[in-house]
C-alpha cells in the first residue's frame, strides 16, 4: 500500500500546511457554490436570494462556472 508524508516547516510554511488539511473541506464548498451557480444558469432561480435570477446575474453566473470549467472544475 502506498502512502503518502507532506512535511511542513512550522511557522514559516502554516498558510500552505492549512491549505493541504483543509483542501477537501475548500473543494466541497467550492462544489457547492458550483451547483448553485448551475441552478442560476439552467434554471434562472437564484439560490442565495430566493427569487428568479436577473439577467445580469444569469450571465455572471456563466462566466464564473466558464472559469471554472477553464480551471478544470467540472461536475463531479
Amino acid at each position: 500500500m502506498s502512502k503518502l508524508f507532506l512535511k511542513f516547516n512550522l511557522p514559516e510554511e502554516e498558510a500552505e500546511a492549512n491549505f493541504a488539511l483543509k483542501g477537501g473541506e475548500y473543494f466541497l464548498i467550492l462544489h457547492d457554490l458550483y451547483q448553485k451557480l448551475r441552478d442560476i444558469t439552467k434554471y434562472g432561480n437564484n439560490p442565495f436570494i430566493g427569487r428568479t435570477a436577473s439577467e445580469q446575474e444569469m450571465l455572471l453566473a456563466e462566466q464564473i462556472r466558464e472559469y471554472l470549467n477553464e480551471k478544470d472544475f467540472k461536475d463531479l
